[in-house]
């Protein structure tokens, strides 16, 4: 969360690895890897800090794993594996909020 600003029109966490503080919110500022965002441009050291929002002792309700599994209990997820386990996902497939790469399988 250190190396994340929000963009300061849509909100999304930005993330900055190297270069210059010109940003763009959904690709690099020069051009290429484009990835979801609104394309407003701004300067990083004037966008609000990312703060992560996880709430690590909130009691969760329990999950229905019957319920839930029949709800798209066929669909298979071909470009999506579980982070816990690495296995495909056929069933329902969770995401994680803040992680855009984070998928889990119902066994997981």
């Amino acid at each position: 969360a250190e190396h994340c600003r929000l963009c300061p029109k849509c909100f999304k966490a930005i993330e900055r690895t190297e270069g210059c503080a010109s940003m763009i919110c959904g690709q690099n500022y020069h051009g290429g890897n484009k990835q979801p965002g609104c394309g407003h441009g701004f300067d990083w050291a004037s966008a609000l800090k990312y703060v992560p929002r996880v709430d690590r002792n909130k009691h969760l309700e329990d999950l229905d794993f019957a319920g839930a599994g029949l709800r798209g209990a066929g669909v298979q997820h071909f470009f999506a594996c579980c982070r816990l386990c690495n296995g495909g996902i056929r069933g329902p497939r969770f995401r994680c909020l803040h992680c855009e790469s984070f998928d889990c399988c119902i066994g997981c």
